[in-house]
């Protein structure tokens, strides 16, 4: 049993196809980093105080990842609202806390690499780009840290556990895909 590869593999795809559906084909305009915001604040909002509740700590002291991407949202002139996500999962303890952070934490990773995207792509200042920004220099040292977390979860949960981890990563990753759906079809 290996947690993390299990999460790796049941996510990948969906991964993938996120990560198609998202980066733009040539370069990254204002609405499609404002649809980025939306779709991730759609789905962060509701979840980061249930996960924090069951893994204390995962929001960085003093903020919120949902404030973060409502600063975003505002200064790039858009609204700071979240849409309604038609497949949210409930969470309902530390597997599924795990399992969600999971996909949390490593868009962490993936916010990095958008973030010197957009640099290049658009005159945006750093205050535009907060939650991409949200662990700044500390975001190897927090992923570490969750692997580690995530690897005690392991050690001490039953094979059950590990299961609901790992569709709850795979519920998450559902709901970013549920929160797109309803954004394009709202643009056309």
């Amino acid at each position: 049993m290996n947690l993390l590869a299990d999460l790796r593999q049941a996510t990948h795809d969906q991964h993938k196809s996120l990560d198609g559906r998202l980066t733009p084909p040539d370069a990254w305009t204002v609405d499609a980093y404002e649809r980025l915001l939306r779709m991730t604040l759609s789905v962060v909002a509701p979840l980061e105080t249930v996960i924090d509740r069951h893994l204390p700590g995962f929001s960085a002291p003093a903020s919120s990842r949902s404030m973060a991407l409502r600063a975003d949202l505002r200064a790039i002139g858009a609204a700071d609202t979240a849409i309604d996500v038609p497949r949210l999962p409930t969470l309902e303890g530390e597997a599924d806390a795990f399992g969600a952070a999971y996909v949390l934490q490593g868009s962490m990773l993936g916010g990095a690499v958008i973030r010197r995207m957009l640099l290049r792509d658009l005159a945006l200042t750093p205050s535009a780009m907060s939650y991409l920004d949200y662990l700044g220099p500390d975001l190897s040292i927090s992923w570490r840290r969750f692997l580690a977390d995530l690897d005690a979860f392991e050690r001490r949960s039953d094979l059950d556990s590990h299961r609901r981890a790992v569709q709850m990563a795979q519920g998450t990753f559902d709901a970013f895909s549920a929160a797109l759906d309803v954004l394009e079809s709202q643009n056309g």
